[in-house]
């Protein structure tokens, strides 16, 4: 379905997840955890070549590694997932529909524009690439700076998932803001996004 190809910017570039990013994205998890601390991050090697392989044999899902390109250095993970492919008149079987952009943990050195930069190029991707028709993004309620810049993205907050799901690091259920954007929302934030990277 998906070209395993890098989406460049001039901050990041995102390599489709191999197995050979493991020591990296290890160096990553075992620093400075503050960034992802709302994420489940694989602290090892055996548990994160674990994560890698359920990312790469997950039919609903594609991964990337996050390059630093100032340092060439590995800097996190970011995923597609949750992919849709709707009935009717658009269906083509190729690209999907709907889908998400998640599963996002970085190193604490990722600058907040280099962040931006990660969501501009996928949703970049997703709509003129794909013609897809929505992106969602899903942050947990806590976590204010991820929020920030998914906000500064142009997506819009559909509403807050209440007790979603199990805390990570933390006791009782997390809440999650749920965002997104539509294809007839892009052409704007696109421009947007341009003067803020």
């Amino acid at each position: 379905m998906f070209a395993a190809f890098p989406l460049e910017g001039s901050r990041v570039r995102l390599e489709p997840l191999t197995l050979k990013h493991v020591p990296g994205l290890v160096a990553v998890a075992a620093a400075d955890r503050a960034s992802f601390a709302f994420e489940s991050v694989p602290s090892d090697e055996a548990a994160m070549s674990s994560y890698a392989k359920t990312a790469l044999g997950s039919p609903d899902q594609y991964p990337f590694t996050i390059i630093d390109v100032a340092s060439g250095a590995v800097s996190g993970c970011v995923r597609f997932m949750s992919i849709e492919r709707w009935d009717g008149l658009f269906r083509d079987g190729l690209f999907p529909h709907a889908l998400e952009v998640g599963g996002l943990w970085h190193a604490s050195s990722l600058a907040p524009t280099a962040l931006l930069e990660v969501y501009s190029l996928m949703f970049t991707e997703v709509f003129d690439e794909w013609s897809a028709q929505r992106v969602s993004v899903r942050v947990d309620v806590d976590d204010v700076d991820r929020k920030a810049v998914v906000e500064r993205t142009g997506a819009i907050l559909d509403g807050v998932l209440r007790g979603q799901q199990l805390a990570f690091g933390r006791s009782g259920p997390r809440s999650i803001a749920c965002y997104s954007m539509v294809k007839s929302e892009w052409s704007a934030a696109k421009k947007a996004l341009a003067k803020r990277l």
